[in-house]
Formats: structure tokens, C-alpha cells, sequence
């Protein structure tokens, strides 16, 4: 009887120690082994973290590009760091369901934003109160980090008298992240007023002045003149710990305009100037952290907010025609942060590593991370069983251990 309990009991812990999630993305199964016991109390491993984007960048491209050495500052962050891949599993391959799971961890059930909301006639929605990484690096330290955003278009209502795009091409996602108050620093497109005076904006503007009609052609920002604005912001706080959040535009806007590839497979010319753009950006960077002595104290991480499918611009929509699973890369600086295996992470991992890195207890953050396809959980603790051969040796084992476990249980005893 004490062996027939003993052996119910473990087949019990067997079957509920090991919570599974399935996921299937466009035809493709993957199983995730949830890691239930978060290690979230971690000494601070960096004072600062730069976290920059680009909307829209195919790993395809940062592959290539990185390794023929046309991305400088990619490269200078691999130098002491490494690249990691990212699956995106919980919202559609969207630049504002990007950035707000990118922002907060959580999937577009939870985070709310589900759809773009650039333009007229989108939705207006803002990020689910208190769960950007922001507010939540607000909550925990207070004035103890200072925090800075740079993006290329309007978060708040623009002047659109000398617009050539006109309709409220507002973004609200980061509605909640107010200036002066969660954000030390705020820089947009709607910092200026895009009246043909403002010789600011001429120079700051992606589409460039058209001067017979008086009219800005579009509002958004080079990547280089956000870049050098956040070189500037460094330089002087370089004595304070922040945290930077940058995302920039340039290669999704090309991309959509001009596609990525020409006829014979080679990369557009025009593309090409997109992605050294993003490129650029980090660059004057990675100078102020080096020249201020704080480098090595710096997590920097350069990624995309959604990434594509293998056929990039040129290809079929979101989801039409696209069976392969979007894999965005990311170049982080120190491998501090890269878990053991180096396995594929997933999107909604990035903020709670963010947080976790600079020395948030994520046991007390709710919804809680749990590491399921709604939500993240730091990258270096992140536990995946890959599809394919393993999955399947890990079901054979299963049935093998219920099998055998079931005839020591039910065998029956012998007559004397």
C-alpha cells in the first residue's frame, strides 16, 4: 500500500511540476515549459539600459548587414555581447502591437493595443495603465533614475495647418507615460511646431520641406538627429542612472515605399541608406557612453518592434501568404543577460529582463509574469522546449514513465 501511494504521488508531481503551453503560430507548434520559480530578487546588474528600435527591420537584413560590416554600431555592441532571437507569439506583426509588447511584457489582451493607430481614422487607444517599463522603473526608484523617450512621430496633437498628411496622425499608445512626470525627458515630433519658420523642424524632418507648397510632407524625424539629441541628454546625466527608450522609422517607411530587394535579391539602395540611418543612430550613442566612463555600466540593446515574415516589404500582408514564423534579431551588449543555451526568447521577454536588469523585484509586478504566451519573463531564466525531435523525445519519455509507473502501481501480486 506505502509503494502504491508513493508512486501515485510522484506520477502526480510529474504530471503538474511541468506546465505546458502550446502555441500555434501560422502552422507551426511550439512548446514552451513554463519556469514557475522566477528568480526576481537579482542584485542590479546594470545602473543603465538604452533599449532602440526601428520599425519594421528583418533579421534577414540585420543578419547580413551586421556581418558584412555595413552596421557599425551593431557591430560595436556585439563586440563584448551577442545576438538573440526573439519569436512573436501573442499579437499581430504590427508596429503598435509591437511597441506596446515591447513596452510592457504582456500580450494585446492585456497591454490593449491590438491594432496600428498611426493616422486617421485608427483607433486612439493608450497602453494599459501601469504596466509600461517606464512606469514601473517610476514606481520602484522615483527620482533615483531619470528616464528618457525618443521617437520619430507625434504622441500628442500636432500643428497640421503646414502638414501635407493631415487627419490626426497621433499615436496614443504612450499616453500614459507623461512627460514630466514618468518621462524626465520627452522627445517627438511634437515638439515642434512645423510652421515653415521653424528651421528646427526643416532640419529634424525624414520627408524633406517641400518649399513650392510651404507644407512638411510628413511628421516624422531622422534617426541621426534623434540620435545626436540623445548623445546630448547622456552628456548630461551621465552622473544620474536612466533608463533611454528610442524607436526610429526609417526602414519600415522605405520599406513600404520602396521595398527592401531588387529584382536579382540584392538589398534596394534605398533600403540599404534606411537601415545605415538606424545604424547611425546609435552611434554618437555609444561615443557619449564611452567618453563619460559609463559604458560598461550601460545595457544597450538594438532591435525591431515586429520584424516579418521571410518575404519581408516585398511580399504578401500580414498574414496572407506568409507561413513562417516572424524571428526579429536583437544585438545586446553583454552577455550578462543571454540565457545558458542561448535559445530563441520571446517578445514579451524583453521588458521584464529591461526591469530585472536594473534591479526591479518582478514577484511584486502583477499581472504576474508567468512565462506563458501572454506574458514574459526575464530571458536568461526563459525555459523552451524547441518543436521537432526534442518535443517528441519529451512526450516519449512521458508516456514511457506513465506507462512503466502504472505496472509497478497495478501489479498484481503473485498467488503462493
Amino acid at each position: 500500500m506505502k509503494k502504491k501511494i508513493i508512486s501515485i504521488v510522484f506520477v502526480l508531481m510529474f504530471l503538474f511540476s511541468i506546465r505546458t503551453v502550446y502555441l500555434h503560430v501560422n502552422g507551426k507548434n511550439t512548446l514552451y515549459i513554463e519556469n514557475i520559480n522566477i528568480n526576481s530578487t537579482i542584485t542590479p546588474l546594470f545602473d543603465n539600459v538604452i533599449f532602440i528600435t526601428s520599425d519594421g527591420v528583418r533579421r534577414h537584413w540585420m543578419r547580413v548587414l551586421t556581418d558584412d560590416g555595413t552596421l557599425v554600431s551593431v557591430n560595436r555592441v556585439l563586440e563584448n555581447g551577442f545576438f538573440q532571437k526573439f519569436r512573436i507569439t501573442n499579437h499581430k506583426t504590427g508596429t503598435d502591437p509591437g511597441l506596446a509588447c515591447l513596452e510592457t511584457g504582456y500580450g494585446d489582451s492585456i497591454n490593449n493595443i491590438v491594432s496600428n493607430q498611426f493616422g486617421p481614422g485608427t483607433a486612439k487607444d493608450s497602453i494599459t495603465k501601469g504596466l509600461t517599463t517606464a512606469e514601473r522603473l517610476k514606481d520602484v526608484f522615483g527620482d533615483d533614475i531619470k528616464i528618457a523617450y525618443f521617437l520619430p512621430w507625434s504622441f500628442h496633437q500636432i500643428n497640421e495647418e503646414h502638414m501635407n498628411q493631415v487627419g490626426n496622425y497621433t499615436d496614443t499608445i504612450f499616453e500614459n507615460i507623461i512627460p514630466g512626470k514618468i518621462a524626465d525627458y520627452w522627445f517627438a515630433a511634437e515638439n515642434f511646431s512645423w510652421t515653415p519658420d521653424d528651421e528646427e523642424a526643416k532640419l529634424a524632418c525624414l520627408d524633406p520641406f517641400n518649399v513650392d507648397h510651404q507644407v512638411f510632407m510628413t511628421p516624422l524625424l531622422k534617426a541621426g538627429y534623434l540620435g545626436n539629441k540623445a548623445k546630448d541628454w547622456i552628456l548630461n546625466n551621465s552622473n544620474e542612472r536612466f533608463y533611454i527608450r528610442m524607436h526610429l522609422t526609417e526602414p519600415d517607411h522605405v520599406g513600404h515605399g520602396s521595398g527592401e530587394s531588387l529584382a536579382s535579391g540584392n538589398i534596394h539602395p534605398t533600403y540599404l541608406e534606411a537601415m545605415r540611418s538606424y545604424d547611425y543612430a546609435a552611434n554618437p550613442i555609444l561615443d557619449a557612453l564611452e567618453s563619460t566612463g559609463i559604458l560598461d555600466e550601460t545595457l544597450v540593446i538594438l532591435g525591431t518592434d515586429h520584424g516579418f515574415y521571410e518575404y519581408g516589404h516585398d511580399g504578401p500582408s500580414w498574414p496572407s501568404g506568409n507561413n513562417q514564423v516572424t524571428e526579429p534579431l536583437f544585438a545586446f551588449s553583454d552577455t550578462a543577460v543571454r540565457h545558458p543555451e542561448n535559445i530563441t526568447a520571446d517578445q514579451s521577454d524583453i521588458s521584464p529582463t529591461i526591469l530585472a536588469s536594473l534591479g526591479v523585484n518582478l514577484s511584486t509586478v502583477t499581472p504576474t509574469y508567468v512565462g506563458d504566451f501572454n506574458t514574459g519573463i526575464v530571458m536568461w531564466e526563459r525555459a523552451e522546449w524547441d518543436t521537432g525531435k526534442t518535443t517528441f523525445s519529451f512526450w516519449i519519455a512521458a508516456v514511457v514513465l506513465l506507462i512503466t509507473s502504472a505496472i509497478f502501481v497495478y501489479k498484481p501480486k503473485r498467488k503462493k
